[in-house]
């Protein structure tokens, strides 16, 4: 196939582009180098795709986590807005990842060292993110390309023209984003703690607040798109004063459109006690498919009866749930035992020390219908996941999930504090309540991702695009818009492709987290990262949201955090900068003999 038909001509080609009299070098010809757009066009894609399988997770799982949302809505929601917020958001920083980290105009007469370069760039990223996914490492992916475009320009000139300036920013954002970005969310989880979750009766506080969080949510969002917004919609002419009308008008048409028409049908439907308004969809373990929530239990009654007196008679019916309970225990357990003694000796051994305690406790314990109840539902879910079968069963949203109340995650880490798991739960009317708005919060999350992080996909394809297209260096172009385009394909098919393990291991292995925290997390983040990409400084969406999840874990319940996960997850934000820039500069030296 000739590849120069199908690429447009390139404004080095026409006869009047030649500047005369001015002293301007020359362009040279680029049709030799045809085969380097075309190769960068298909790492690009690649890179794209693990950027999708890999960061993506940081919008959604959350959600799906709390079980507010289930995995196909989640990819169908992270598919447009990932993709709108790479068009509308993503030119900024893209044009920081290829022009803002050294000085191009040092590649002058080398041009051809240059386009080899961004091949090596995009190379050294793409092959690291590919690793750190198969072995689940969550690393950013604005460390892997700021980190391979540093490695092939030490290269060629060492570290002459490197930006120091804007590359010490880019470093100190990977560490004042993750604490400014979990100061704000506890900052917000703890104000609503205060006014919503503290409180004997949590709904009508809730209901008050419910239009103020949907009004802060729409304000933020419509700022971030309005403010020196996207030229393809003329957002750019807006000036401040028309920035500040627009985006209040329509957080506070929103609020009232919360407060008249939403708020009244919450209230209506809560108070009547409609059990089937509070049932959402849950997600199988194995299959994908989405399954009506069996059960729903009432976490505010569970709470009331915790507080009475233990002495009070058991009826003969809590005895015999208690009796069935503890026999299933015990038969799970030796079953377990029996097929996983060396696979899983932690969590045999957790597994025991659980069933020894609840055999002591079995008069306590049929005081609370939740604890019956949650253990049944826990004990039938492991089963069903043991065998490979769709767990058949759920609890409320705001609730721990049968797969956070086991011993171990799906990845077979044991638990750290089983009961500090259990613990951290939300009443149900603040989970109904704050499930819709964490669905909100995440779709500004995954519009801000989209913005932010495309540019690491297809910051040096536009590189190469745009010596193609002058035959020069000077990187004037601005970002065409269908390759941000295309960044966003790439990512929307790495989600579909292999983001559900991710989204679920994510979402369950950091911390418990339900509807108030998780819409607090995604909040947070999505602000420190929206606010960054409107200052041209490409953050990590990775590090803004387990910096949230990291500080809502010590303000809700420090003793359910998963240091050993943190503890890899930083191991793996140190190495990521030295490990991609290796491979980039090994790709360089090869590729300068070609060339």
């Amino acid at each position: 196939m000739d590849f120069s038909t199908a690429i447009p001509t390139p404004s080095w080609a026409t006869s009047d582009w030649f500047p005369t009299g001015t002293g301007t070098m020359a362009p040279m010809d680029m049709s030799p180098y045809v085969w380097t757009l075309v190769v960068g066009f298909a790492i690009s894609f690649v890179l794209a795709f693990g950027l999708g399988a890999n960061d993506v997770a940081n919008s959604f799982a959350t959600s799906v986590g709390a079980r507010v949302l289930t995995l196909r809505m989640a990819c169908i929601l992270a598919s447009f807005f990932e993709t709108a917020g790479a068009v509308l958001l993503g030119a900024k920083v893209s044009d920081t990842i290829r022009k803002g980290i050294f000085d191009v105009t040092l590649y002058e007469g080398m041009t051809e060292i240059l386009i080899v370069g961004q091949i090596a760039a995009l190379g050294g990223a793409c092959v690291w993110l590919l690793v750190a996914t198969y072995f689940r490492l969550p690393v950013s992916g604005t460390h892997s390309i700021v980190g391979a475009m540093i490695g092939f320009h030490l290269v060629v000139f060492q570290t002459e023209g490197v930006n120091w300036t804007k590359f010490g920013l880019i470093i100190a954002s990977w560490f004042i984003s993750p604490l400014l970005s979990g100061v704000m969310s506890a900052i917000i989880f703890l104000l609503y703690k205060k006014f919503v979750l503290n409180k004997d009766e949590p709904l009508e506080p809730g209901l008050k607040v419910l239009p103020i969080c949907y009004t802060l949510v729409m304000l933020v969002n419509m700022i971030s798109i309005t403010f020196d917004g996207p030229e393809l919609l003329g957002l750019n002419k807006v000036p401040v004063w028309g920035t500040v009308i627009i985006s209040l008008g329509v957080g506070l048409i929103t609020g009232l459109t919360v407060w008249f028409l939403v708020v009244p049908r919450l209230r209506r439907k809560l108070k009547e006690g409609d059990k089937n308004f509070s049932a959402l969809p849950t997600v199988g373990e194995d299959d994908g498919k989405i399954e009506p929530a069996d059960v729903t239990i009432d976490m505010r009654e569970s709470n009331i009866d915790k507080e009475k007196s233990l002495d009070e008679s058991v009826t003969s019916e809590k005895r015999d749930i208690a009796e069935l309970d503890q026999k299933l225990r015990v038969q799970d357990i030796e079953k377990t035992a029996a097929e996983t003694r060396e696979k899983e000796p932690m969590m045999i051994m957790t597994d025991k020390l659980d069933v020894s305690c609840d055999t002591a406790d079995t008069s306590v314990q049929s005081t609370s219908d939740l604890n019956i109840f949650q253990r049944l539902l826990m004990r039938a879910g492991w089963r069903r996941m043991e065998s490979g079968h769709t767990t058949p069963s759920s609890a409320t949203p705001g609730s721990a999930t049968p797969d956070s109340l086991r011993s171990s995650d799906s990845a077979g880490t044991p638990r750290r504090n089983l009961e500090a798991w259990q613990s951290v739960v939300d009443p149900p009317e603040v989970a109904k309540l704050c499930g819709p708005l964490q669905i909100l919060s995440a779709v500004f999350a995954s519009f801000a991702h989209g913005g932010n992080d495309v540019c690491n996909a297809v910051g040096p394809l536009v590189a190469l695009w745009s010596i193609y297209q002058t035959g020069g260096v000077g990187q004037k172009q601005s970002t065409p818009v269908w390759i941000l385009f295309y960044g966003g394909l790439g990512i929307t098919v790495g989600l579909w492709v292999l983001g559900r393990r991710v989204i679920e291991t994510v979402g369950n292995r950091l911390t418990p987290i339900t509807p108030s925290s998780g819409f607090t997390m995604e909040l947070g983040a999505a602000t420190t990262v929206l606010a960054a990409s409107k200052l041209g400084i490409p953050i990590s969406t990775t590090h803004c949201k387990v910096g949230s999840v990291f500080m809502l874990g010590l303000v809700r319940s420090r003793a359910s955090l998963e240091w050993k996960v943190f503890r890899n997850i930083i191991l793996a934000w140190v190495v990521t900068l030295p490990i991609t820039g290796g491979i980039s500069a090994i790709i360089m030296l090869i590729l300068q003999n070609v060339v």
